[in-house]
């Protein structure tokens, strides 16, 4: 049934809140007049908002140009606080999974977020004492994927370098061996 804008929303807000629950579509379109009208005489075309819970239940509006941002202001309103209970999207990628020291027999794993979140392949494979894997063609497609593989593999290669220099260093210190200077 067509309604006024107010009491578009009065209703939209009592089928959010609806004992049976269930879901809510809503849908938003250009509203024109047919092939008969002249689309010269109009400064702007009306949007039809309609809403149902797929069964009984059918509700729309016809918001005039004028009109669209004052219900827009109170529809966004009225949706957000309806969509609350809406669950986050999974990042499976985000999450590690951690073995828990557990009772009984079967190991339990719980998912935490990454210790190095933000770090490149070529950092997480060095941490690990692996160099990246060079990839692409030498020619053609590939060729520039291949450069840049390349650059950061001689630029772990340098870094493993330092990390193992430093290590013997303080292996040395420690022992109480100092290099000697010229």
């Amino acid at each position: 049934m067509s309604l006024s804008n107010d009491e578009f929303l009065q209703e939209l807000g009592q089928l959010f809140k609806s004992p049976a629950g269930g879901t809510v579509f809503l849908t938003q379109k250009r509203y024109t007049f047919g092939a008969d009208a002249s689309s010269s005489t109009q400064s702007g075309y009306p949007c039809i908002i309609r809403a149902t819970n797929g069964k009984k239940v059918k509700l729309s509006t016809l918001v005039q140009p004028s009109d669209s941002v004052s219900f827009q202001v109170k529809y966004a309103a009225l949706l957000r606080t309806n969509m609350t209970t809406l669950r986050p999207k999974d990042r499976p990628a985000r999450k590690k999974r951690v073995l828990l020291e557990g009772k009984g027999d079967k190991p339990q794993f719980i998912k935490v977020n990454r210790e190095h979140k933000g770090q490149s392949a070529a950092a997480k494979a060095l941490s690990k004492g692996k160099l990246p894997k060079v990839r692409g063609s030498a020619r053609g497609a590939g060729h520039k994927m291949r450069q840049r593989t390349m650059k950061k593999r001689l630029e772990s290669i340098e870094k493993l370098k330092k990390m193992r220099l430093l290590q013997l260093q303080r292996e040395r210190a420690k022992r109480g061996i100092f290099p000697v200077s010229a």
